[in-house]
């Protein structure tokens, strides 16, 4: 891309039809409608630039929310704000024919968009419709998120990982459009009271290496395994640390994605020796995504580290009236929407250039100093610490402690020992108890689980609930996919005959057939690639979708039934996990 070279623009969007402020009393509501105009508000705020009357949104649920305690119906909440924002940038798009710098302006628009959600603690029992470009017509396609655990899953390090440490990336898989293109969403650095906030601080600072290498490497594995299921390339973005582990995908895992979004990342740190995660240089040039970095004005996280010579940087301005009145606001918003932003393009290896000084002081030596002083002591001694003095165990532990040496003082030293003996039974026991699951941990023999913000029965929006009726659609397969969907469930995972007893009276999925009725035209030639119109929630469309993509990925070989046989089992508890009743309370 050439220096001063538009990239984009010419296209006003706004998140919502009003971009004013609405009056709200998110202190009084209980719900997440309630709490609906709050959100909005602080939507408004990120998506459409800096305005004078920010505070105006603040409040005292806000900052507990963001400070000391994840406010569950607030996430839920922002969501369904979310939703209602993406259906509106629809409708700004749709039946619009858009010239390529107006083309580009809505990409970035809805990539930074993006960048925001994980933040609202997206839902793997919710989905999510974003706007996309197909074959040059704007549609609204549903996804399904299918979280993605960066932090380690066994190990040493897996010892000293709460629930609230996991940090997750966010696969978004299409749910019934063929053509469209899966999103893989990396989280910048999030709040403190936010999912993994420790973590994402200590990868951010973490010595001599590339912003967020920490959770690249652990996090490679599932990263690479979630690449790898997607019938279509997918694209990848993230903002600040997002960014930067988008990065971190394009150069590693560049052929099998198609573009790359990152919204203020910090650059890629330049070691002494190559990277072994850096294969950018071997790609061919037809498999390199495109990789474009935006810069906006006045940000301080995108004025270090290095850019590949072939990406597009993209300068960022916005308007005057809206760039904030310091540098956080400078990296936190999102300006690609406004009619009077500019983007210009960058000389990359000048940009390269002017930064080495910067580089070697504030991103190697100030950055690798504060890790080691500050951040691992912090985050391997002094957190545990904390955590455990301020749980019960700690509290009993500390209790106990005070009454053995009051006994030593008050006691003769048999009643001592006898006090001591019995204090520390509990505490032994329990130590007892932790052992071998903590090696169980450190050998990796325990199967991950949920955290706590993805747990199935906290309460969903019921507009966006994959499993429930109300939100059923339509989806066209053939009779061949049916009765491989089915092989693959019946034979294959739960060992029984391919062909059900008749059951005329209970038409499978609204189609006027039974499933005998289907699974035998299946296997009839003349009708097998026959198409059929079913009616089914979305997570079972969804889950019918990726089972028939797996089936057709390894087939039914007996060399291949154990690897076929896990992944179906896989799938299955995927999809029984959010088919929950009565969700409850947070």
């Amino acid at each position: 891309m050439q220096t001063n070279e538009i990239y984009a623009g010419g296209l006003s969007l706004h998140f919502f039809p009003s971009m004013d402020f609405e009056p709200s009393n998110p202190n009084q509501a209980a719900t997440p409608e309630d709490l609906l105009p709050q959100l909005r508000n602080l939507l408004r705020l990120l998506m459409g630039g800096w305005r004078d009357d920010w505070h105006t949104i603040l409040n005292h649920r806000l900052y507990k929310a963001v400070l000391i305690k994840r406010d569950h119906v607030l996430t839920q909440a922002m969501r369904l704000a979310f939703q209602q924002g993406f259906e509106h940038v629809f409708t700004q798009l749709a039946n619009q024919t858009l010239d390529p710098l107006q083309q580009n302006q809505a990409q970035l628009f809805i990539s930074n968009c993006l960048c925001y959600l994980p933040f609202a603690d997206i839902s793997p029992y919710e989905s999510i419709a974003i706007p996309q470009c197909i074959n040059d017509q704007w549609i609204m396609v549903d996804y399904k998120v299918t979280p993605i655990e960066l932090t380690p899953k066994s190990g040493l390090k897996k010892l000293f990982i709460s629930d609230y440490d996991r940090v997750f990336a966010y696969g978004l898989e299409p749910i019934n459009q063929f053509n469209a293109e899966p999103h893989l969403v990396f989280m910048g650095t999030t709040y403190p009271a936010g999912q993994g906030f420790s973590s994402t601080i200590e990868t951010d600072l973490e010595a001599f290496e590339t912003a967020g290498k920490k959770l690249y490497r652990s996090g490679h594995r599932a990263i690479s395994d979630w690449l790898n299921r997607q019938p279509k390339k997918p694209h990848v973005c993230g903002t600040s640390l997002g960014g930067a582990l988008s990065l971190l995908v394009a150069i590693d895992q560049g052929h099998k994605i198609t573009r790359v979004d990152a919204l203020n990342p910090p650059g890629l740190y330049q070691p002494l020796r190559k990277s072994r995660y850096d294969h950018w240089d071997e790609l061919p040039q037809e498999d390199k995504p495109t990789v474009v970095i935006q810069k906006q004005s006045r940000d301080p996280v995108s004025r270090f580290g290095k850019w590949k010579d072939d990406w597009d940087i993209v300068q960022v301005t916005p308007p005057e009236d809206k760039k904030g009145p310091n540098s956080v606001t400078a990296h936190a918003l999102n300006y690609a929407g406004l009619a009077g932003t500019t983007f210009l393009g960058v000389d990359t290896a000048a940009d390269n250039a002017e930064r080495k000084t910067r580089n070697l002081w504030l991103y190697t030596i100030l950055r690798s100093t504060a890790y080691y002083l500050l951040i691992a002591p912090y985050r391997y001694a002094l957190l545990p610490a904390t955590r455990f003095m301020m749980s019960k165990k700690g509290v009993y532990t500390l209790a106990a402690g005070l009454l053995t040496i009051t006994s030593f003082i008050f006691f003769p030293p048999l009643m001592t020992i006898i006090v001591a003996g019995a204090l520390s039974l509990p505490i032994l026991g329990y130590a007892g108890y932790k052992l071998p699951q903590g090696l169980r941990t450190l050998l990796g023999f325990n199967k991950p689980t949920l955290s706590r913000a993805q747990n199935p029965t906290l309460p969903r929006n019921e507009s966006l609930d994959l499993y429930a009726e109300t939100n059923a659609i339509e989806a066209e397969f053939t009779y061949r996919e049916l009765g491989e969907y089915y092989r693959a469930q019946r034979c294959t995972l739960k060992d029984k005959p391919f062909l059900p007893e008749e059951s005329p009276d209970e038409n499978f999925k609204n189609s006027g057939l039974s499933k005998r009725q289907i699974l035998e035209r299946s296997e009839d030639e003349t009708h097998a690639d026959e198409q059929v119109t079913l009616t089914a929630t979305k997570a079972k469309i969804h889950d019918m979708r990726k089972i028939i993509h797996i089936v057709h990925e390894i087939g039914f070989h007996a060399e291949d039934q154990h690897r076929l046989r896990a992944e179906l089992a896989s799938s299955r508890t995927d999809y029984l996990a959010g088919k929950v009743t009565t969700p409850a309370l947070p």
